[in-house]
């Protein structure tokens, strides 16, 4: 099933990638021995991550399963075993599935609310082309078009091929025969800045010429819509951008075949060759740019992503293969941004900057490398250099083949010996000719240790609650700790208390009690707090909590001015608590949001009150 990644869908032509969970719920260490893949298909599944690993007590790891079917289209089966030391599951095995139909060609539009955002701005001369097939010959649908105040516009009036600026009302040329339904059309226009001359060229000949107003402003561009408005029903493919005005012969000799995005000029490109044909291609909104190492990609809005129509497809308009041999072409992004080749400025938005960690202390970051050319990638080395080289280490590499389209994730982590600011280099090498050394900066603070020596945190579980213990062996500045809890050992962990810090040489003890552990599971965790505001998370500690009634507790009481709220029955989130006078007059409602949640008590008079729950529990309080 799709729900649980263990089928993997529909593939086009470039592998997919599914990532699994191996959790240990249990207290000591899962030590997996082996992970295989058999069975009839099983030459279509890779597993691309460590197949032997040790996995703490409370902690996960990840399996990742490339599927990359070769041959004839149709389904591939196959089974993975897990093998490990649980003893009653020492062969974790699952089936896992995916089927080959075929890569998408181009992209089909609704005409309803379907479009695709360029971040792209431009300015003076240009060339827009496209392969265009409409479904209706009424209207103003848009096939790329920008700032519908000061921008350009490439479009269909009432089935007529058009052009403009903002400035003429987007009425500069107009071809006067009308396109026909249904069929593919390449479609260009050119603007020459320099004596405003703008042309329109229909399946590589000249239809309309004509002086444009002088000018434009471009902040974006849009592929299928003007404006929000005016959307095309049809299919697109090959839209590419110039900053230069392309001839005739240039415009005909090319319009037949696929570009490699390295044409001079050229300022993007995007082919459309993407997901899969008719498919369910629900991940697949970006629209891959062709040229540069950061790419100018689109983002899709709107589009169903299921079937024959508002999805990608499998007919497009070039004919003849590419005009020329395709390229790879390598782009680095950190944190989601492009990282510049030869960047030699470190920042935390590109993942180039890791911030600061402590001497001997750790922290990872993920690079992205992205093939967005049309020929496949090869990484032959990611190697660090530099200075302080060795207070980095490649803890992942990306695979040696990423196909075109395709990403592949590597992990840098610095771990400094010595205090200081680090400085290195990344070094991607691969077959992309004009950037076979795609180098860029990195950074990182080391500082002093967290000054607390945890000797051990456990907890254990009683009755009605939970008691935690710790212990540390020395200590330093430290203001104190926080007590963390979570019901999965993963996610949505919450503070459930702190205790202030003895800052003893020789370090303390510590207690704790949770009084409403959830029924079930309960993982619980430090965060210790220095003085100046660094933290460090301790081990994870779980038990099972099997108390049999809902447990709600108030206090301190008698209260000065905050009491707190805890409870640990899930049906009492978001139910509203009463606080009443010893007269009965209700002088406060409380929405509970959570577990364990403060109430402002200091405007109440000094007396008696009451806490009423909706499970109809009342807790007295007294107000001093």
């Amino acid at each position: 099933t799709s729900a649980d990644h263990t089928d993997f869908g529909n593939i086009g032509a470039n592998p997919i990638s599914r990532t699994f969970v191996i959790a240990n719920t249990g207290n000591t260490s899962l030590t997996v021995s082996n992970i295989s893949i058999t069975g009839i298909d099983a030459a279509d599944f890779t597993i691309t991550s460590p197949t032997n690993l040790t996995v703490a007590a409370g902690a996960t790891a990840n399996l990742v399963i490339e599927f990359a079917p070769t041959g004839a289209q149709g389904t591939r089966n196959a089974t993975v075993t897990i093998t490990n030391n649980d003893s009653d599951e020492a062969a974790f095995n699952f089936a896992i599935a995916g089927q080959l139909i075929g890569p998408g060609k181009a992209l089909a539009f609704d005409g309803i609310n379907d479009k695709v955002d360029l971040n792209l701005a431009f300015s003076g001369s240009y060339t827009k082309e496209a392969w265009i097939k409409t479904n209706t010959l009424t209207g103003f649908p848009n096939i790329l078009s920008g700032d519908p105040g000061t921008g350009t516009a490439l479009f269909l009036n009432n089935g007529r091929l058009a052009a403009g600026h903002a400035a003429s009302g987007f009425t500069d040329v107009l071809d006067a025969t009308p396109l026909l339904s249904g069929v593919w059309y390449h479609v260009a226009v050119t603007y020459n800045a320099a004596n405003n001359e703008m042309n329109l060229y229909k399946d590589g000949v000249l239809v309309a010429s004509n002086t444009s107003a002088a000018g434009y402003t471009e902040t974006l561009q849009q592929i299928g819509t003007f404006a929000g408005e005016n959307y095309f029903n049809g299919t697109i493919d090959e839209v590419r951008i110039w900053n230069i005005v392309r001839t005739p012969g240039e415009i005909f000799g090319s319009k037949n075949c696929e570009l490699n995005g390295s044409e001079t000029g050229l300022i993007a490109y995007y082919n459309f060759n993407q997901g899969v044909q008719g498919a369910n291609n629900s991940g697949v909104t970006t629209l891959n740019d062709l040229h540069g190492n950061c790419p100018l990609n689109g983002t899709l809005t709107g589009f169903a992503l299921n079937g024959s129509t508002s999805n990608w497809v499998a007919d497009g308009g070039t004919l003849s293969g590419s005009c020329t041999a395709q390229v790879p072409n390598i782009s680095v992004a950190g944190n989601g941004q492009c990282v510049i080749i030869g960047d030699a400025t470190p920042s935390t938005a590109d993942n180039t900057d890791f911030g600061m960690v402590a001497v001997n202390d750790s922290t990872d970051k993920v690079f992205v490398i992205t093939n967005n050319g049309g020929a496949t990638l090869s990484i032959s080395n990611i190697t660090i250099t530099g200075a302080d080289a060795s207070s980095f280490t490649l803890v992942s590499t990306a695979p040696a083949t990423i196909f075109p389209g395709e990403s592949k994730s590597f992990m840098v982590r610095f771990m400094p010996q010595t205090v200081g600011i680090k400085n290195a280099s990344i070094i991607v090498s691969s077959n992309d000719s004009d950037e076979s050394a795609y180098n860029f900066a990195i950074r990182g603070e080391a500082t002093n240790p967290t000054p607390v020596s945890l000797l051990y945190f456990r907890a254990k579980a009683g009755i009605d609650l939970v008691k935690l213990t710790w212990e540390t062996t020395a200590e330093l500045n430290n203001a104190g700790f926080e007590i963390q809890r979570s019901s999965d050992g993963r996610n949505n962990w919450e503070r459930i208390g702190y205790v202030t810090g003895l800052n003893r040489v020789n370090g303390g003890k510590y207690f704790f009690d949770d009084p409403a552990p959830l029924k079930g599971l309960n993982a619980y965790r430090l965060l210790q707090l220095d003085i100046d505001g660094r933290g460090t998370f301790s081990a994870i500690d779980v038990v099972q909590f099997a108390g049999n009634k809902p447990i709600v507790q108030t206090y301190p009481n008698p209260v000065a001015e905050r009491l707190t709220i805890v409870f640990n029955d899930p049906t009492l989130l978001n139910t509203n608590v009463k606080i009443s006078s010893s007269t009965g007059v209700t002088v406060a409602t409380v929405r509970l949001t959570a577990y364990r949640q403060q109430v402002d008590m200091s405007s109440l008079s000094r007396g008696l009150y009451f806490i009423r729950f909706t499970d109809g529990s009342v807790q007295r309080v007294i107000k001093k």
